[in-house]
């Protein structure tokens, strides 16, 4: 279904991070919001503000492909003129059937176009895959294994993480 996301007031988020900055010497920060990138009007309000004020930072964020997807040539144009630096992306698997064991829908073309759209950016884009679900095939590491490397290809700033997955006690995946 759909969720309301809440978020700062953009000129708020700016005025903290100007503070760190000028008080502090802040070089770098990290917006660890898992959903960041949802409200693209929002993230390109921070990237214009940083940018006004002239902020010379290097910032990062998670991002979500099927938003990303919708991210125009202008709009990766001002992240990367207001210092993002890099976009932490949760793939966990290509292969259907993982998906399906959790609840992802993720095509590889629409990953492709990301890799892509950002290619021309100084921008990282850290894709994570995940092992051992419970129920994953095992050939699910030879297809992403196939992506990963054709992405690579493509744009020379995608970088790649693994983790095991743990499930949250109590989950639907942790009784499996």
């Amino acid at each position: 279904g759909k969720h309301n996301w809440v978020h700062l007031a953009s000129e708020r988020v700016l005025d903290d991070v100007e503070h760190l900055v000028k008080r502090y010497g802040l070089k770098s920060i990290w917006f660890y919001d898992a959903t960041l990138t949802v409200n693209k009007a929002f993230i390109l309000e921070i990237a214009n503000g940083l940018i006004k004020r002239n902020l010379k930072i290097t910032w990062r964020c998670f991002g979500r492909i099927a938003e990303l997807e919708k991210y125009s040539y202008k709009d990766f144009e001002i992240l990367a003129n207001s210092g993002l630096d890099q976009i932490f992306v949760g793939i966990e698997s290509i292969h259907k059937d993982c998906q399906k064991i959790l609840r992802k829908r993720l095509s590889p073309e629409t990953v492709t176009k990301v890799v892509s759209n950002i290619k021309p950016f100084p921008i990282g884009l850290n894709l994570a895959f995940l092992f051992a679900a419970p129920n994953m095939p095992i050939d699910h590491l030879e297809e992403d294994k196939r992506y990963s490397m054709r992405w690579k290809k493509i744009n020379d700033n995608v970088d790649f993480q693994t983790t095991f997955y743990i499930p949250f006690p109590g989950s639907q995946l942790a009784q499996a």
